[in-house]
């Protein structure tokens, strides 16, 4: 994907942060729901990841964000393959 890493741990401006959060690409995200990058956008908009930042271009979705719907969606956080 552009040579660009799966997930990042945090944007540079929250380094500080006690807590360090694992934050995975739009792409990799659609792949654990099985739908479009298009699709994980909207849902950026309607607010289904409401800790979603963008960086460098590129969206990054907080893992926790990501478990959350998971939860909502299927009752359980399904990992995806590899992940």
């Amino acid at each position: 994907m552009n040579g660009e890493e799966e997930t990042d741990r945090v944007p540079a401006d929250t380094e500080s942060e006690a807590v360090k959060t694992e934050y995975l690409m739009a792409g990799t995200v659609a792949t654990m729901f099985e739908v479009t990058t298009y699709t994980v956008r909207t849902w950026i908009r309607q607010g289904k990841f409401p800790n979603a930042v963008k960086r460098d271009g590129y969206w990054r979705i907080p893992r926790s964000d990501v478990n959350s719907l998971m939860q909502s969606k299927y009752g359980s956080d399904k990992p995806a393959i590899g992940l």
